[in-house]
């Protein structure tokens, strides 16, 4: 991170000189993207909570999606992004709903 703390290292493992992988998805996105990116992904957060506010139920499962990043690289794998666009067009259709009952 410290070699580049702006834009980040880029793709790759860069863990231990290059000889391991952060076995964290935070780590890897700040080591990846540096603060361009880190900020990005915290954006992204704040908006994914945000909307998943629309229905209580979903939160504990964008808090358990988080919290499977902390033990690895989850972004990697496609269950944890299908499980996010779950999430988010669960929570769209909740905002809709909601807007079409106000009318």
């Amino acid at each position: 991170f410290f070699k580049s703390p702006v834009f980040g290292l880029g793709p790759g493992i860069h863990a231990w000189n290059g000889t391991k992988e952060f076995h964290n998805t935070y780590l890897e996105i700040f080591a990846a993207t540096g603060i361009v990116g880190g900020v990005s992904f915290l954006y992204y957060s704040y908006k994914l909570v945000k909307k998943s506010f629309n229905d209580t139920l979903l939160i504990p499962i964008v808090v358990s999606m988080y919290s499977y990043g902390l033990a690895g690289f989850a972004m990697r794998r496609l269950v944890y992004w299908g499980i996010i666009v779950f999430v988010i067009v669960i929570a769209e259709k909740k905002a809709n709903q909601s807007l079409l009952e106000d009318i």
